[in-house]
């Protein structure tokens, strides 16, 4: 059974990691699981949920409803922690996602380059130096 979460925030951010061509209502139905819905600003009305994978990880599937209208997508977008796909790269993520959902392989339509993962630890990086100059001008301050 897939664990699914109700509210998570990224230690980083979440980075897109994979397209899956299944919709969000076929993988409800495959899961078992309730399809919650959100606006993103900007992008208009969202559908989809969070889960936990067996390594802890945690991934977000959105399907935006106007990417599926207007954009030609088929099924949600896989978001993952950016300090995830910085350590491991987008590959051993994708088949972790396909193994947790009980999809195959060939439904995960589009995967991010491994491009993606240098941005990512750039991003990672970038969290970290502004969490260490808050923490530093914390400690300041309280002296």
């Amino acid at each position: 059974m897939l664990d699914v979460i109700a509210s998570y925030t990224w230690p980083n951010d979440g980075i897109p990691l994979a397209r899956l061509g299944l919709g969000m209502d076929e993988l409800a139905s495959l899961l078992g699981v309730t399809v919650h819905t959100w606006t993103v600003d900007g992008l208009g009305p969202a559908r989809g949920l969070g889960f936990r994978a067996a390594s802890g990880r945690i991934f977000l599937l959105e399907e935006l409803e106007f990417a599926v209208l207007h954009h030609g997508a088929v099924g949600p977008d896989v978001y993952a922690d950016a300090s995830d796909l910085a350590q491991f790269g987008p590959d051993p993520l994708v088949e972790e996602i396909v193994l947790a959902l009980g999809i195959a392989r060939s439904d995960v339509v589009l995967v991010a380059e491994l491009s993606v993962q240098d941005a990512a630890a750039a991003l990672v990086a970038q969290v970290a130096a502004a969490r260490a100059r808050r923490l530093a001008e914390g400690g300041r301050s309280a002296t």
